[in-house]
């Protein structure tokens, strides 16, 4: 490729303990969201990579089976425009077609200059005149690719093309298992809330239970301003808090009348029947620890471990209150449905004793403006 009157950048450090530092960073945020779509987690990867690689523009398309074509995923630098125009292109399309097409990495020292790239437009548009395309394949699959960006016409150094090469290695086997972590995610909660459904048919009062509880907890964390990790965990796991009575006698869990000893310590053992259930899933043991925790109370007298005030986790005591607010304003075997006002009473008067102080003040504030109307 002849190159007339261009000015060539050739500059780049790799500062090996930068790069360590970046791929720390993205393994500690994708191990944080391993229950999310992956979308955000590209996003995320991408800033860095750009960062780190000081380029301008940055994106990463994935090869859709349905569409058969690459779709823009996630993007850094990048202009609506360019995002709305060219969010799919054909596989054997321009350099990242062509990338995925053949599977090797392909360096464009001048896309002015280069006749494989197709968008030469959105190349003065954007002010980018270089790009590295690395394809993200694994031994198994193909998935897509990654493009990055500079604003000057640029000559790559066998450094930087080997690391390259490696960083397209790191993020295909990263997508490969992030998508697996995922996809077993999903089928894992699929299944676990088919179970729920299950037993809340096994007695009328108990259907439709599970979900409301988690989504009044949804709002109460809303409400709280937790942190958007703790809303997902309540999100993904919040119908999981009473799995634990998928193994319990229906005849118990329906009866009508006052439980007896040997009855009532069955059903306090559902807390941790729980945990065993959820136990192949470990990596989020920690985080849905309220599956165990929310039959704990302030006053120590809860169940199964005693747990006193700060020491129940927020999740926890969160669940607490909006699993015992739906079972008062629902109608159960051993009673009618309480009212509003009788709940609040309910609330109000065991603070602190069986209910979390704040939890219990953000509840009546939503009952007040009418937010849990639509669970009456």
């Amino acid at each position: 490729m002849v190159l007339k009157n261009r000015k060539i950048e050739n500059k780049l450090v790799i500062n090996p303990s930068k790069i360590l530092f970046v791929l720390n960073n993205i393994s500690e945020y994708a191990s944080k969201k391993m229950r999310s779509d992956i979308i955000p987690l590209l996003d995320f990867t991408l800033k860095e990579i750009i960062n780190l690689m000081n380029a301008k523009v940055g994106n990463i398309r994935l090869y859709n089976t349905s569409a058969k074509k690459l779709l823009l995923v996630a993007s850094y630098g990048t202009s609506k425009e360019y995002k709305k125009m060219k969010f799919s292109i054909e596989t054997g399309e321009s350099i990242a077609g062509h990338v995925f097409k053949t599977g090797k990495i392909y360096f464009a020292q001048d896309l002015k200059a280069n006749h494989l790239y197709a968008f030469s437009e959105f190349s003065l548009k954007e002010k980018i005149n270089s790009l590295v395309c690395i394809p993200l394949v694994t031994k198994d699959k193909k998935f897509g690719v990654l493009s990055i960006y500079y604003p000057k016409p640029k000559k790559f150094t066998n450094e930087e093309m080997e690391f390259f090469s490696i960083l397209g290695s790191f993020l295909s086997n990263f997508i490969a298992s992030q998508t697996m972590q995922y996809r077993l995610h999903k089928i894992y909660i699929s299944i676990a809330t088919t179970l729920i459904n299950i037993l809340e048919e096994k007695g009328s009062y108990h259907r439709g239970h599970s979900e409301k509880v988690k989504e009044i907890a949804i709002k109460i964390a809303e409400k709280m301003k937790l942190s958007r990790d703790k809303i997902q965990i309540i999100s993904d796991f919040g119908i999981l808090h009473d799995i634990g009575k998928v193994g319990i006698d229906p005849s118990i869990l329906n009866k009508p009348d006052k439980l007896t000893r040997e009855e009532w310590e069955i059903i306090k053992k559902h807390p941790i029947n729980g945990m065993h259930i959820i136990s192949p899933i470990e990596e989020y043991i920690k985080d849905i620890s309220f599956i165990k925790s929310h039959h704990e109370q302030p006053n120590g007298n809860g169940y199964p471990e005693r747990l006193k005030d700060s020491r129940i986790p927020i999740l926890a005591r969160i669940f607490s209150v909006a699993d015992a607010f739906e079972a008062m304003i629902a109608d159960r075997p051993y009673r009618k449905a309480l009212s509003l006002e009788q709940a609040k009473n309910e609330l109000v008067e065991n603070i602190e004793k069986q209910f979390d102080r704040k939890v219990v003040k953000v509840v009546l504030n939503l009952i007040d403006s009418g937010e849990l109307n639509e669970f009456i």
